[in-house]
């Protein structure tokens, strides 16, 4: 079992909106277009960098899991 799947669903809830928080306050972060996204998720390093990371089931292989932000433009993009 991973570690997401012992995070019960409202404590993961809380975690990923603190980490879109941080996302938004930093400012290359809040500029790409992976903080509106449905299928993006923050996450936060132990050292308080945040990465985005990119969810979409509609990416090939050789799409980064993180991709270099800001990201202006995706052709994966779904509106939150």
């Amino acid at each position: 079992m991973s570690q997401a799947e012992d995070v019960p669903d409202e404590e993961r809830r809380t975690k990923d909106q603190i980490a879109d928080q941080q996302a938004a306050m930093h400012p290359t972060l809040a500029a790409s277009l992976c903080l509106k996204c449905a299928s993006h998720r923050s996450i936060v390093s132990g050292k308080g960098s945040v990465f985005m990371l990119c969810q979409s089931n509609e990416t090939p292989p050789s799409w980064p899991k993180y991709p270099p932000q800001p990201l202006k433009q995706c052709g994966f993009f779904r509106a939150s």
